[in-house]
């Protein structure tokens, strides 16, 4: 059977499973707003104060997006529209940004999604870029359109989520819950498709496969955990030697499925066999905790960041660590060029760096924000990355 688990024409009429009353409706859609439109970014009311202000140098930005009242921590680029994003903070803000240009004669427009009563943890578009969801600490996931309108409330978590993710055929999204679980649902109807319960800590982190067949899952208990979507079962759980000692942080999956790399508190990343649930790697040299890691789509390499201050670059093939990439602070995002061996790195100490992972070398390192950058996302055609950071701010830089 070589299609994925959901028949994503027939979402609508999808069987409901898990603790969700089938009875219930999704929130009926907003009246239509259009964005803000402004010359420059707009303004967040009243006088915010810096918990920091770094000396990052000049401000490299093409753009400077200020319209939080507090860290914006999340940040997306559309998948297919250069001029589309969304950011979120912890002043339980969302904002959907369309950017046009750049420097004084850019023009932006924003539109404010309204509806997080904490922050608004993650956020993700759908594959086809037409949905928005966004996840927050009140244990609420929403559904927006491409013009910011709200379509859909998705309940279930009975604390703050972790993550938010879109399966890759379909209008299915995936989050991770403080609560120890993870949900599944259909953002058309609203409808709980699944709830995945096992873990016996937060479930940091987390994605589909990217045929859709599989959910992977990262906890605080020390575990990775495959699950068949369709029924909830757990099929393997990834735990003891040689796997983590400690709560994993980050993960993701190679391109083909087969693959993935967590990273975890315990200082290392590993390698699991996606397929048999085995850990067949270590990737250890890092003296702090793993916040992030990816595999690189163009060469067989991956990268990790620590709070150690340092990014780290392995040769899947051998395991060995083939370039130490130095940062002033914790590195807590990173995130791979789409089709070149370059990586983008997200540090505490204020600044985005690119880096060329065949040479270890530094291409260019960007500043302009005043506190440490939060996340990172790189645009679909490899040529901007936008950032959020503790200063408020949202920037986009040029990667070319």
């Amino acid at each position: 059977m070589n299609e994925a688990f959901v028949d994503v024409d027939n979402l609508e009429d999808g069987q409901v499973v898990g603790d969700y009353d089938e009875d219930d409706e999704a929130p009926p859609e907003e009246d239509e707003d259009e964005f803000d439109q402004d010359g420059s970014a707009g303004q967040p009311e009243g006088e915010v104060e810096m918990q920091e202000d770094l000396d990052t140098g000049p401000d490299d930005a093409l753009n400077v997006l200020e319209a939080h009242a507090d860290a914006a921590i999340a940040v997306a680029w559309h998948p297919t529209d250069p001029t589309l994003l969304a950011s979120g903070g912890c002043d339980e803000r969302a904002f959907l940004w369309r950017v046009a240009g750049t420097g004084p004669d850019a023009v932006v427009e924003k539109q404010e999604l309204v509806g997080h009563t904490d922050t608004v943890t993650a956020l993700a578009f759908s594959m086809d870029g037409g949905l928005l969801a966004t996840a927050g600490l009140d244990g609420k996931t929403l559904i927006w359109d491409a013009r910011g309108n709200k379509t859909t409330q998705l309940e279930g978590p009975a604390e703050g989520l972790e993550f938010v993710c879109w399966h890759p055929k379909g209008p299915v999204v995936l989050a991770g819950s403080e609560d120890y679980s993870a949900w599944m649902w259909n953002a058309k109807t609203g409808a709980c498709m699944q709830v995945f319960t096992g873990h016996s800590g937060s479930v940091n982190c987390g994605a589909f496969t990217p045929d859709g067949k599989s959910v992977i899952t990262g906890s605080a208990d020390g575990t990775l955990r495959i699950w068949d979507p369709r029924s909830g079962t757990c099929t393997f759980t990834v735990q003891g030697h040689p796997y983590h000692e400690g709560a994993l942080t980050c993960l993701d999956v190679s391109a083909d499925g087969g693959l993935v790399i967590s990273g975890s508190e315990d200082k290392t990343a590993k390698l699991v066999n996606v397929a048999g649930g085995k850990c067949k790697g270590t990737l250890d040299g890092h003296l702090d905790s793993v916040e992030c890691a990816k595999l690189c789509r163009s060469m067989p390499v991956a990268a990790s960041g620590s709070m150690d201050g340092t990014c780290m670059v392995w040769d899947l093939a051998t395991l060995q660590m083939r370039a130490t990439l130095p940062h002033g602070e914790g590195v807590v995002k990173l995130a791979w060029h789409p089709t070149s061996p370059l990586v983008y790195t997200a540090c505490l100490d204020g600044r985005l760096r690119m880096w060329d992972a065949r040479t270890g070398g530094c291409v260019r390192a960007l500043g302009g924000h005043k506190a440490g950058v939060q996340d990172l996302s790189v645009r679909s055609d490899g040529q901007c990355v936008v950032t959020a950071a503790d200063d408020h701010s949202v920037r986009i830089f040029s990667a070319a």
